[in-house]
């Protein structure tokens, strides 16, 4: 049983919920950035140490024979000094993601992959699921507001539940899980070519063993619809889809629609309070996976109306002399889009 990692460069988002992850189940972590060393972000620095890491320049030096197994993030070079100890010293070397879907392919696995909205989708996913009192794992690559934290573990008694994260398509590292649930919120050009991107994700529908969650209004992922054959469709204005909104409102601080479903012949009035028509299928995507787990579909919806939202999404810091200040993670031409959008 590994009971020490090093985790090299331990400070990026998912590599920082995953040391959470590991501390949480027992596991002792060390850890090293470049960041900290060049003395960027110290506040999250220091909320990592005060959680459980022990820090040590990346040099290599904190890499010692008492070392199990170093993990290390997609930025990390074989030239980094941590690797070449581990190499030299015969330590097996991990990628984040091959840790990660250790944990993930072993629970019910909830996997939100697509080219925008993972983290929305994700934090949303982990905040209902815990309102409806399923107390999942939750491993996701921003700061969830309702939790005040990346990484949602509960105690080892109850561990053995959902476990909800995103999925990474930029590396390929998607084909390493095995969710019990797929969702997938759309498909677009971005780290890799849609001829890559296409039989990727179509993939990890196939192997989700519960069923598939699919956005019907992106064309893409619409064409994918085949690839499991238990599929829960969302959409806007889509009565072909299982989960249909209608009557949609957008505000500058929160959206809001009716929620109707097959099998159900209520219509619920859904208002989440963050900005944007892509929060409306943030929203559905959501709304979806309480559908295909059979939840309280009133207290599914009664949950994301008290959403906190994700850091660095649409995040306002401040505003002074009637100019607002808005964060944003967005880093694309259509993510920026779509953000842009919202205001």
């Amino acid at each position: 049983m590994t009971t020490h990692l090093f985790f090299s460069g331990v400070g990026g988002s998912g590599m920082s919920a995953l040391a959470r992850l590991c501390i949480a189940r027992g596991t002792e972590v060390s850890g090293s950035d470049r960041a900290r060393d060049r003395g960027d972000h110290p506040a999250g620095f220091a909320a990592l140490e005060k959680d459980g890491v022990a820090f040590f320049p990346q040099d290599g030096s904190g890499v010692t024979d008492t070392i199990d197994a170093v993990i290390v993030s997609s930025a990390i070079e074989e030239s980094v000094p941590d690797v070449k100890a581990a190499r030299e010293k015969g330590i097996p070397i991990y990628r984040r993601a091959e840790w990660l879907a250790g944990f993930f392919n072993d629970q019910k696995g909830i996997g939100i992959a697509g080219t925008s909205g993972k983290t929305t989708v994700t934090a949303m996913i982990g905040h209902m699921l815990s309102a409806c009192g399923a107390v999942p794992t939750v491993i996701n690559g921003g700061v969830m507001k309702n939790f005040g934290t990346n990484a949602l573990v509960p105690s080892p008694a109850t561990e053995a539940g959902f476990f909800v994260a995103e999925m990474d398509e930029s590396d390929g590292s998607i084909a390493l899980f095995t969710p019990f649930l797929a969702v997938l919120n759309n498909v677009s050009l971005d780290h890799k070519p849609l001829a890559e991107l296409r039989p990727l994700f179509a993939a990890f529908l196939k192997r989700a063993r519960m069923g598939a969650v699919i956005n019907a209004d992106d064309p893409e992922a619409w064409a994918l619809r085949d690839s499991h054959p238990v599929t829960c469709r969302y959409g806007i204005d889509r009565s072909d889809a299982e989960l249909n909104a209608r009557d949609v409102s957008l505000f500058p601080d929160r959206v809001s629609f009716s929620l109707s479903r097959v099998g159900d012949s209520a219509t619920y009035r859904v208002t989440v309070p963050v900005p944007g028509r892509y929060n409306v299928s943030n929203a559905l995507a959501a709304l979806s996976v309480a559908h295909v787990l059979g939840l309280p579909m009133e207290r599914a919806v009664k949950a994301l109306e008290g959403f906190a939202g994700v850091r660095r999404r649409m995040e306002i810091v401040g505003s002074t002399r009637n100019i607002t200040v808005i964060d944003d993670f967005a880093h694309n031409p259509d993510k920026i889009a779509a953000s842009l959008s919202a205001l």
